[in-house]
């Protein structure tokens, strides 16, 4: 329940990552159980029977899933979901602080592909500042612009077809990484749409 939980801070859907992190916990729990809680039920067992102690036998053999879901929780307090701290995770480099109009979605974790999206205004010193700092570079989709489209989570966002010239750009990659990066920007780079993750 503890993982299924942070897992729902973790998503802009929170019933959507829920669902993902209850599906994560049986597997995780399942593991967890036969590498850890089993031999450490036995262990607590086999000293109890051995000294014949009474109290706190149930308690004790669930120390071990107490801590894992504390800790677990404690995500959520200690890496709180705000777009500036999950953008800085993911990109590496620091969310425009003039940033304005934002709209973002995150959603993936565990055992889900990470997929991260934000559009904000912002100045073009900070746009150029991004693609330099992410090492980002001209996609060469540039001729195929009416296959681009707005992720659909993104509801305050205009659709591409009335931007003013949009130019997107992809992220250079290790070839080994199954991460990916697009920003797509309009003529005067005031205009950011960033998407982010990994398949």
């Amino acid at each position: 329940a503890a993982y299924a939980l942070s897992q729902a801070f973790q998503w802009s859907d929170r019933w959507a990552g829920f669902q993902s992190g209850l599906f994560g916990a049986t597997t995780i729990g399942a593991a967890f159980w036969c590498m850890f809680l089993l031999p450490w039920g036995l262990l607590v067992v086999s000293i109890y029977r051995w000294r014949k102690w009474k109290k706190f036998q149930g308690l004790l053999i669930c120390v071990p899933s107490i801590l894992l879901g504390i800790s677990m929780l404690g995500t959520i307090f200690t890496n709180p979901l705000t777009p500036e701290n999950r953008f800085q995770r993911f990109t590496g480099t620091a969310f425009p602080s003039n940033a304005t109009d934002l709209e973002c979605s995150f959603s993936g974790g565990g055992f889900t592909d990470y997929f991260d999206a934000y559009f904000f205004n912002t100045t073009p010193e900070d746009t150029e500042r991004l693609l330099k700092e992410m090492k980002f570079e001209l996609h060469q989709d540039q001729r195929y612009k009416e296959s681009w489209h707005v992720p659909e989570n993104l509801k305050g966002v205009p659709a591409f077809s009335s931007w003013d010239w949009p130019v997107r750009f992809k992220r250079r990659e290790n070839p080994d990484s199954n991460w990916f990066a697009y920003l797509t920007t309009n003529k005067s780079k005031t205009w950011v749409l960033l998407e982010i993750g990994c398949f």
